[in-house]
């Protein structure tokens, strides 16, 4: 067999592979749990590798391989990934999260799902793996979304979980491909983010990330009707959950969510949405956007043969009511019919839902009668 000439710049690309991948594999192979454990802990306490936190990461990697069953180095493991994530630059983050380093961190999280401090720090490398790093989104969502889902399920009660969880799954909402944000869908992303941010305390920043990911998701994905049917209803549940606890702008997140994938039928929990917003939290523009814009949807899905269509058409004439100087009141004189109507599938608007109703209204439309995009 004849030899293979290679040329010297050949050689040398050939040798770098060889550094980053067999020998810093082999040398991981080389020691024993209690040295690897050391040298791990020596990087976690380090601040000086950054410069080589490209082949740090690959060391690791072959570490976690080696002593896949020992839970200490898979946890110690994922913390340094996420270290080197933060560190190393767009193209280098989307190696790392796009071939054996999220390998790692999946096999980490599967090992040991009930321990919570792997659980966490593999949220929180996965949150680091994905953010400013949309290219490698598809990847990380086959390889890791179910078990950070697993996790933000299983320590639902553990705030440090949940904050990981969430920004992660948040990060990962950022897919350039649609195809990503439809597989977040159908593996029960949209339930867990309402589960998580279920709980009795739940920090501000968590209930934002995972507002945030909810918006994202429906703007994406929320006109394909197999998964609009799936988003609403999460939607309008988490609202009434978050204007229960007064969280008052994760409410128009959510407002403005619901805007987006509402269907019909869905009418009458988008009213209780809408009373979810304090008359205060309506000074906030944003606010009063989602309020105003998820009204007008509601408005135009309303059955045409329904009697409380007339009735909040009239609601929504609130701009000319202001305009001509009428109070912020509403005389139900003449809308006695919605209240007895008999058709079966109508969906009473009672005087007082209607009385708060139109106060909020009238109430936005006076606070932001200067700015144009409200009016």
């Amino acid at each position: 067999m004849s030899a293979v000439t290679l040329t010297d710049e050949e050689v040398e690309q050939e040798l770098d592979a060889l550094e980053e991948r067999s020998l810093l594999m082999y040398m991981a192979s080389k020691w024993d749990e209690k040295k690897a454990i050391r040298n791990l802990k020596k990087l976690q306490g380090s601040s000086g590798w950054g410069g080589s936190a490209g082949k740090a990461w690959r060391w690791v990697v072959g570490i976690m391989e080696n002593y896949k069953t020992n839970v200490e180095i898979q946890t110690r493991g994922s913390d340094v990934i996420r270290r080197c994530a933060w560190i190393l630059d767009d193209e280098e983050r989307l190696e790392l999260a796009g071939g054996a380093a999220s390998r790692a961190v999946a096999s980490a999280m599967n090992v040991a799902p009930e321990d919570l401090e792997l659980q966490r720090t593999g949220c929180a490398a996965v949150s680091a793996m994905a953010m400013k790093n949309p290219r490698a989104c598809g990847t990380l969502v086959d390889t890791l979304l179910a078990s950070v889902l697993n996790a933000l399920k299983r320590f639902t009660d553990v705030r440090e979980v949940r904050i990981e969880g969430c920004r992660a799954v948040r990060y990962l909402c950022e897919a350039r491909e649609k195809r990503v944000l439809e597989r977040l869908v159908d593996l029960g992303a949209l339930n867990t983010l309402k589960l998580a941010i279920g709980v009795e305390i739940v920090t501000p920043e968590t209930v934002n990330q995972a507002c945030t990911a909810i918006e994202l998701i429906a703007g994406r994905v929320g006109s394909d009707p197999l998964r609009k049917a799936r988003i609403a209803p999460v939607v309008m549940s988490t609202t009434l959950q978050l204007g229960a606890r007064g969280e008052n702008f994760a409410v128009a997140q959510c407002l403005s969510v619901a805007s987006l994938c509402l269907e019909e039928n869905d009418e009458a929990e988008a009213v209780k949405a809408l009373l979810c917003v304090t008359a205060e939290s309506l000074e906030y523009k944003d606010i009063a956007l989602s309020f105003l814009r998820l009204f007008d949807v509601v408005l135009t899905l309303w059955p045409s043969e329904s009697a409380e269509k007339d009735t909040l058409r009239r609601l929504g004439s609130a701009h000319s009511m202001v305009s001509a100087g009428v109070p912020s009141t509403y005389d139900h004189e003449d809308s006695d019919n919605s209240d007895n109507s008999n058709d079966e599938n109508d969906i009473d608007i009672s005087s007082a839902v209607r009385s708060q109703l139109t106060n909020l209204l009238v109430h936005t439309i006076v606070i932001h009668q200067s700015d144009a995009r409200i009016m």
